[in-house]
Formats: C-alpha cells, structure tokens, sequence
C-alpha cells in the first residue's frame, strides 16, 4: 500500500544557486549540483558572473539552472542569487529556490527530495542538517530564542537528531511548547517555496523585506574572580539571521537528514560520528 502522506513525482522548475568565495567548488558541490540534483540529469552550469543568464537544462522532473555568485562578501554574493530566482518567478520561469555552498556535497537526488519535502509538508522552507566541521558531533541546526540573536540554547548533535523524525519543525523538538524559542536552520543545502508572499514583499520604498545579512559584534566580559575584562568576537550568521526572520512571520520552517550532507575540509564531515571519525583517524596516519 503506498504512503498516502507522499506526493507523486512532479515537474518543477527550480534556480539552484551556488555562493563562492573564487569561483572554485568542491569536486562534489559541483558534481551534486549538476549531476545529482534530480532522477532524470541533464543539468548545465552556467555562472552570473559576468553574463546574468545562462541556459536551462531540460529535466524529467522539471527544469533546473544552476548559478555561481562569486564573491568575499557573503551577503552580497547570496542576494543576488535570491534576486535572480525572485526575478525568476516574476517572469514565470521558476518554482523553487535552492542554494548549495561550495564546500557542500549532497546526496543522489536531493533536490528531488527537498522539494518533495517542501510541497508534503507545505512549507515555506526545508533545509538540510549539516554537521560541522569537528569531531564534536554538531551540526549547525540549532534552537535559540526568537528575538535575541545571541542567546542560542545550543546545536543539535547526532545523537539528538536520531530521536527526531527525519523532517522536523520546531514543533518536533523538546522546545515545542515554548513560543519564545525557534528553529535555526543551515543555508548549506536548502530550498524554498517562491510562490509564498513573504519573498516578494517590500516596504512603501520597495525595499525587500527579506534579505540575506550577516551581523557582529564585540562583548566585553568581566572575570568576576579576576576583574580583568576580555572581549569576545560575535556573529549572527547569515542562516541564522534569516530563521529568526522566518520564525518571526510565522513561516513554516524545516531541518532534514533524508538527503545525506558531506561538508568538506580537511576531512569528509558526515553525520555518521563513527563513520567520519574513522576516516579522520585514518588520514591523520
């Protein structure tokens, strides 16, 4: 009997944009985005830099253009990714935004499997969970309050994310009844629904609501023992920016495992703790 809960295959069209640093990606960022996207490839990459356009591979699910944004600045290099799929879907071209880092290689498929995700659940947004880069068993998924983008309850380990369904809102999580904490979800490997109004809205000067932005700040801490003062460099990142953004209108918001994450460094980090501790006690011989 199959699973009433899972919608058929589909066609959708989708902008998968790719933020990098020089315009270099990691064999397997490249690979997943062109090759592994979708069941049926057929995918070309194009670059915005400097041409905006680029030709569409023609797919079985649907249509899929892929995009570099090369640049140092991370928020400019995201928006204008944002801005061509928003362009994108005025001009009825495009569905789906997703964005894929460099550094990030995904699974067979995993555009299939995000949106299939995105149109099961309704949601505005599903992103995949993406473990950091150390043996510390974290990924950058977290629960933190809503409103004060410096108090974080804390990254959500492997072990955590085994007790969860494999697509989970914050109402899955422990901190489901408190109405002050959300979700903060990774930018890493994610998609979003463009057909919901929250992407196209603007202030009375056409400013976008929305926007992709990154904000630090420098703390002076107090040693109560000592008297002595130290300062701390803070960061609200990007990703995290924009879940608190999303929680605060009521989007619905996503972490999954079901496409499998590598981030790449000095090592494969997967979210296998024993499968990548393995391979970083191998290459360390």
């Amino acid at each position: 009997m199959s699973d009433a809960r899972s919608p058929r295959p589909h066609r959708y069209r989708a902008l998968v944009g790719i933020p990098s640093y020089d315009g270099t990606l990691v064999g397997g960022a490249a690979f997943g985005a062109c090759l592994w996207a979708t069941r049926y490839e057929d995918v070309e990459l194009v670059s915005t830099d400097p041409a905006p356009g680029g030709r569409t591979g023609q797919l079985g699910r649907g249509e899929v253009t892929v995009r570099i944004s090369q640049g140092s600045l991370i928020g400019a290099t995201f928006n204008a990714l944002w801005c061509a799929a928003c362009d994108a879907y005025e001009r009825d071209e495009c569905d789906y935004f997703a964005m894929l880092h460099a550094d990030v290689t995904p699974g067979p498929e995993w555009l299939d499997t995000l949106v299939d995700e995105l149109v099961r659940l309704d949601a505005d947004l599903v992103a995949c969970c993406v473990p950091i880069k150390s043996d510390e068993g974290l990924t950058s998924t977290a629960i933190a309050d809503v409103d004060d983008p410096w108090n974080i309850e804390g990254k959500l380990n492997f072990d955590e994310l085994r007790d969860l369904p494999p697509t989970f809102s914050i109402r899955d999580t422990p901190w489901r009844g408190d109405p002050k904490k959300c979700l903060l979800v990774n930018t890493g490997c994610f998609v979003v629904d463009l057909a919901k109004a929250w992407t196209r809205e603007t202030d009375e000067d056409g400013i976008a609501r929305f926007r992709f932005s990154v904000e630090d700040r420098i703390r002076v801490v107090v040693d109560p023992k000592t008297g002595r003062s130290q300062r701390q460099a803070q960061v609200c990142s990007e990703a995290w920016a924009m879940s608190r953004y999303l929680a605060k209108i009521g989007a619905r918001v996503f972490a999954t495992t079901k496409v499998a994450i590598t981030h790449c460094g000095d090592h494969a980090w997967t979210l296998d703790r024993s499968a990548h501790a393995a391979a970083n006690r191998e290459a360390s011989r």
